[in-house]
């Protein structure tokens, strides 16, 4: 068969795929955009079956995230710097903004933690290494997704690999 079926982007040329699918859904009520990268031109037998059962978990993974986040922040990981980042940056105005009635001082850096919300999946199903997916994670400021990052990468079965800082 010389065309598959992918979730959420629709019908992919197995034998001449482009270089870059978009699409779009929602995760937590969050606007979320995917995107699907190729490095070759055809799709290896059963790489779509691989990709349509990793987005069928999408919202599983996210939920699975919560955790990872927060035991990234207590190993004084990445997502620990993002947050005094996001600290230092905002005023108590901005913090009161985003945290509404529930904030104060000492426990608004795991509120902030909790306001992560996701903005986009980049998937990479023929990478050099093997499958590679990246979930990237933002605070809403003034109501838009920061530039900064965190972005969660984890293989095909949705396991972490590697939690990084990016802008």
């Amino acid at each position: 068969m010389s065309e598959y079926q992918i979730l959420y982007f629709g019908t992919v040329n197995a034998l001449n795929t482009n270089d870059r699918y978009d699409a779009s859904t929602n995760i937590d009520g969050y606007p979320v955009s995917l995107d699907l990268h190729f490095d070759e031109r055809q799709l290896a037998a059963g790489l779509d079956t691989t990709i349509n059962q990793f987005l069928e978990k999408i919202a599983a993974f996210h939920e699975a995230h919560r955790a990872v986040l927060r035991d990234d922040y207590d190993a004084d990981g990445e997502a620990l710097d993002y947050i005094r980042f996001f600290l230092d940056e905002l005023g108590p105005r901005d913090l009161r903004r985003m945290l509404g009635d529930q904030f104060d001082n000492l426990s608004a850096p795991i509120q902030l933690l909790g306001k992560l919300q996701p903005v986009r999946i980049g998937i990479y199903p023929d990478a050099e290494g093997g499958f590679l997916a990246i979930f990237d994670y933002s605070l809403a400021i003034n109501g838009r997704p920061s530039q900064q990052v965190l972005a969660i990468e984890t293989d095909e079965q949705g396991e972490v690999l590697n939690i990084v800082w990016e802008s």
